[in-house]
């Protein structure tokens, strides 16, 4: 017949009763209650009395009758470590064995760990004198008005960048290669698109209680090569170099318009087009080397530029009163919308590729087909008498499929970007964030590197 036994009652020990001891036997009953690891110090007048508790155990509060009894020897190799030449009879007293299971555990773990160490007590009694205080708090004060002037450096390190790569969003979500990306002028998303005419939305950052897909759509026959934001980032104006019309994307409401070029324009494709940075004019190659310059509100023409050879990338400048423009000969073109032109020879350019203007309008730089960059500051540019102005800087030997992070400051690459080994897939597109917080690379394999800047603390 089988028995069950119930649990014990635990009683709780009585507080021990209050004495009063003198000066005489205050030491002696410290040593009794603490043992020798304590400070001695003598009570006299307004002396602070420091009394250290180290390495000792403290008493239970509560007893635990079962303690008392004997417990049976587990078997099993595992057991092999609980036991002793002088046990008898395969049982030992509960507190013996409790104590060997401590030990063995110590053992594995080389020692006690942090979590279960007891804090070394330090009991501090009587009184502080005024002065200590008022020095004390006098140092706090200071401390905290310190800490206001003591700011992070404003100026990027040169030789190594610290950085992080964030995971990819784009996992279990990828449609093929990756030719544009774009990020959100004001909340922290990043926009991808593709051959396959999807358009999709991550949310960029921390996302570990709500996941990074946001949204996503698709055109039909319509591969998207260029994009931009209009409409303070409410809209999204996508261009394919397969068909001869845009496509425009409500970003809040999820509807989608055909948006059709004027009729005094001669048929051809959307794929290579830029936008002003308020979104308002939008500039796109045409054939026979022209550029054209609509409204994106009315899509009505405002300009039509021309060069002397087809243009292969184009911007406008950050305050959006000028359009800058590269032409596969390696010509810059510069017009504002007044009419007035310029341009400039790319030294050393036999095929250019892209052309990029800083954010504050202070740099310019030229890729060329040779793996070649220039880059220029815009004011050399204005101010020189000849065609061909001297590049501040020339970052050479660049290779397909790869990156490189370049100082401007101190005219150096990071040595530490990309890691070592670390294979680019087919780099279809780059870009950074707003605010440099974040760098972006679309493969050609679908993913989306993504690196953390950890200088820049915005997104």
């Amino acid at each position: 017949m089988a028995t069950t036994s119930m649990p014990k009652n635990k009683r709780a020990c009585p507080d021990p009763p209050l004495i009063c001891v003198d000066d005489i036997d205050e030491d002696r009953l410290a040593k009794k209650i603490f043992g020798d690891n304590r400070v001695k110090t003598e009570s006299r007048g307004d002396v602070v009395t420091v009394v250290e508790e180290k390495n000792f155990r403290e008493k239970s509060i509560w007893h635990d009758d079962d303690d008392a009894e004997e417990v049976q020897m587990p078997t099993g190799k595992k057991a092999v470590l609980l036991k002793r030449n002088t046990d008898t009879g395969g049982c030992v007293p509960a507190d013996e064995y409790q104590d060997r299971l401590r030990k063995v555990f110590q053992s594995q773990q080389r020692g006690t760990p942090k979590w279960a160490k007891l804090d070394s007590k330090e009991k501090t009694t009587g009184r502080q004198d005024d002065s200590d205080s008022e020095v004390e708090a006098a140092f706090d004060e200071m401390t905290r008005s310190a800490i206001k002037y003591v700011e992070k450096d404003s100026r990027l390190a040169s030789g190594t960048i610290s950085y992080s790569r964030c995971p990819d969003v784009t996992v279990g979500y990828r449609m093929g290669p990756i030719k544009t990306i774009l990020f959100h002028s004001v909340r922290p998303v990043v926009i991808a698109a593709g051959d396959r005419g999807v358009v999709q939305l991550f949310r960029v950052g921390n996302t570990l209680n709500h996941g990074h897909f946001l949204q996503n759509v698709q055109f039909s026959n319509f591969s998207v090569s260029s994009m931009g934001l209009t409409l303070g980032g409410t809209s999204l104006i996508c261009g394919s170099p397969h068909a001869h019309f845009l496509m425009k994307y409500d970003l809040e409401k999820g509807a989608v318009t055909q948006l059709q070029l004027p009729s005094c324009i001669p048929r051809q494709n959307t794929g290579n087009f830029t936008l002003t940075s308020d979104g308002s004019m939008l500039a796109m190659v045409g054939r026979n080397a022209q550029v054209y310059v609509l409204s994106t509100t009315s899509m009505e023409l405002i300009k039509v530029f021309s060069t002397s050879s087809n243009v292969v990338s184009l911007q406008f400048f950050p305050d959006s009163t000028e359009l800058w423009a590269f032409t596969e000969g390696g010509q810059v073109h510069i017009w504002d919308m007044l009419g007035f032109h310029n341009f400039f020879q790319d030294e050393g350019c036999i095929s250019g590729t892209k052309i990029r203007i800083s954010r504050d309008g202070e740099f310019i730089a030229c890729g060329s087909g040779s793996g070649l960059v220039n880059l220029y500051k815009t004011g050399n540019v204005r101010s020189t008498t000849t065609r061909e102005p001297q590049p501040h800087c020339v970052i050479p030997n660049l290779h397909k499929n790869q990156a490189k992070l370049f100082h401007v400051d101190y005219n150096n690459v990071f040595s530490n970007y990309p890691p070592k080994n670390d294979k680019l897939p087919a780099v279809g597109c780059v870009e950074f964030s707003p605010h440099s917080g974040y760098l972006a690379i679309g493969g050609g394999n679908g993913h989306l590197i993504m690196e953390r800047l950890h200088h820049f603390e915005s997104y």
